[in-house]
C-alpha cells in the first residue's frame, strides 16, 4: 500500500521535530535492555505520550518509527511485527541524522521520499 501523502507528512514531521524519534529510540533501547525481544509500536507510542505529553506523535506515524528503528538498529529489525504500509516506501537512512540544517533537510527529505517535490521546500519552511 503506497500513500505518498502520508509518507511526506511523516518526513515533514520528523524533520520538524526529530526529538520524537530520539524518544522512540530511547524507549525501544530501554525495553531491549530490560530484556524485551518483541515490542508493540502502539504500546511504545502510548508510553511516549504518557512520559512526554509534549511529544505526541500521530498514530499514523507509528509504522514509520518502527521501520526507522529497524533501519537504525538492523540487529533488532525483528523487534516489531510489520504489516504492509506506506512506511515501506521510505528510505530512512537520510533521516537518521537529526542535526538541524534547513538546506540539508530538503536534500534528506527528497532522498527519504525518493522524489523531488517543488512544494516540499515550502512545506518544510512552514514546519521547521
Amino acid at each position: 500500500m503506497r500513500n505518498d501523502d502520508l509518507a511526506k507528512r511523516f518526513v515533514l514531521h520528523h524533520l520538524g521535530d526529530p526529538e520524537v524519534w530520539v524518544a522512540y529510540e530511547r524507549l525501544a533501547l530501554q525495553a531491549i535492555k530490560d530484556g524485551r525481544s518483541h515490542l508493540g509500536v502502539g504500546a511504545l507510542t502510548e508510553k511516549l505520550r504518557w512520559e512526554s505529553p509534549t511529544q505526541c506523535p500521530s498514530d499514523n506515524f507509528r509504522a514509520f518509527y518502527a521501520r526507522m528503528f529497524a533501519c537504525a538498529h538492523p540487529e533488532w529489525r525483528n523487534l516489531f511485527m510489520y504489516k504492509p504500509s506506506a512506511a515501506d516506501y521510505v528510505n530512512y537512512e537520510p533521516l537518521l541524522d537529526v542535526t538541524p540544517c534547513f538546506d540539508d533537510h530538503i536534500r534528506r527529505a527528497e532522498e527519504a521520499l525518493g522524489w523531488e517535490d517543488p512544494q516540499l521546500t515550502l512545506e518544510l519552511e512552514e514546519t521547521i
